[in-house]
């Protein structure tokens, strides 16, 4: 009897110790369950709440028409311009800034230029071809510090051409329209060293004597002129319209422009506004 007792308490505790061992080990798991689901969830919430590289500035393009037709319906003139359209999440007082700097300048040359001349056409085309202008903003570069434009105008009304470029450069931080001044940490230097002789190589192949006064002439051209430049992912233009050729120059040369690449365009650039 004591025996058979012996033999069944001897089973009760193996019991016993298989259950301990079958919960420790089931414990174990659930453990290391909770442990790889809290990994798992922190590192999802690590690549959830990673930054995200927002566009600090969102450019696209309204396009306008302006089309102008005779009484038989014949279209005379065609003429289109855009205007920048801006969005920006982090700065949009500096882009509604700069979007009302810009579409002030398309209207006045668009509502005082093209369309009166457009209707004037309207009587005094006798021409077949199709004329008009074209009046076009473009993005050359953008980046945290600045934002430069790019404006084209090309095209007549069967006359002398309004062909010409201009250059909008705002800082990106609060709107302001820059000059080369404004971005340049020596702006003499870059003028002697990078500009300076394409002048003296145009007169001297035009066979021209230069205006007396043409080098302040021409350095106030580059440095105060806001609209005499446009930065660009590859260096910098400096622009010259025909008009502002002859008053640097003294004689009627035309449209020009210096290309400087940005290596060069570096060296004179404050660190910020540099081209990477």
């Amino acid at each position: 009897m004591k025996k058979t007792i012996g033999i069944i308490l001897a089973i009760l505790i193996t019991v016993v110790i298989m259950l301990l061992v079958f919960i420790g080990l089931l414990l174990t798991g659930i453990v290391n369950i909770n442990i790889d689901n809290k990994i798992k969830e922190t590192n999802n919430n690590i690549i959830n709440n990673e930054p995200k590289k927002d566009i600090l500035f969102d450019i696209t393009y309204m396009e306008e028409e302006y089309n102008t037709k005779s009484d038989d319906g014949k279209i005379v003139t065609n003429n289109k311009r855009n205007i920048p359209v801006i969005v920006s999440k982090d700065r949009p007082e500096v882009a509604n800034k700069i979007v009302s700097y810009l579409t002030k300048e398309s209207d006045e040359f668009w509502n005082s230029n093209v369309k009166p001349m457009a209707d004037q056409m309207i009587e005094t085309n006798i021409q077949t071809d199709l004329l008009g202008v074209t009046h076009m903003f473009s993005t050359n570069l953008i980046n945290e510090y600045i934002i430069s434009f790019q404006l084209k105008t090309d095209g007549s009304f069967g006359g002398v051409s309004w062909n010409s470029i201009s250059g909008y450069n705002f800082d990106a931080q609060t709107g302001e329209l820059l000059s080369l001044n404004d971005i340049m940490s020596n702006a003499d230097d870059f003028i002697a060293n990078e500009c300076k002789d394409d002048i003296i190589t145009i007169a001297k192949s035009s066979e021209k004597e230069l205006n007396e006064n043409w080098e302040n002439e021409f350095k106030n051209h580059i440095i105060n002129n806001t609209k005499g430049y446009y930065l660009k992912k590859d260096g910098i233009s400096i622009v010259f319209n025909k008009y502002e050729m002859e008053e640097i120059l003294g004689f009627l040369y035309g449209f020009y422009n210096i290309n400087i690449p940005k290596e060069n365009i570096n060296n004179y650039l404050k660190e910020e506004y540099r081209i990477k």
